[in-house]
């Protein structure tokens, strides 16, 4: 399988479980007193239905999926993990996503470890220190 259809299949798995999340906190009540979309809603785009996933990565250790998101009513686009065990996006900073970095490109996983640059600096991941 190439990196490309493995990186379409996380893409869309991160899509229909985030389409579940919100689904599942709405109830028969909220979805009849829901109002209908008007023009000026569906011409609002980003700002008024968010934006999908992107730059999604698996952290090196499998523990968590990151990727950045921008959710209905936020200005900006931010970073959120995802863990297989709490399936509910997280916001997070920059700074907790080094305790489970990213797989990088350049990779000595044989040997336990991975190096990558990021935010401007040379990273090391060896797992036999973690």
């Amino acid at each position: 399988m190439t990196r490309t259809s493995k990186i379409l299949i996380l893409s869309l798995g991160l899509v229909l479980v985030i389409g579940q999340f919100y689904a599942a906190g709405q109830d028969k009540s909220s979805l009849e007193t829901q109002q209908k979309l008007t023009i000026d809603q569906i011409m609002q785009g980003e700002s008024f239905v968010g934006s999908p996933p992107n730059n999604i990565m698996w952290s090196i250790d499998s523990q968590f999926v990151y990727f950045r998101w921008k959710k209905p009513g936020e200005e900006k686009v931010s970073l959120y993990r995802l863990s297989p065990k709490k399936l509910v996006p997280e916001k997070i900073k920059p700074s907790e996503m080094l305790t489970h970095p990213p797989i990088s490109s350049l990779s000595g996983r044989a040997w336990g470890y991975s190096r990558w640059r990021q935010f401007g600096l040379n990273l090391v991941y060896d797992r036999d220190r973690q």
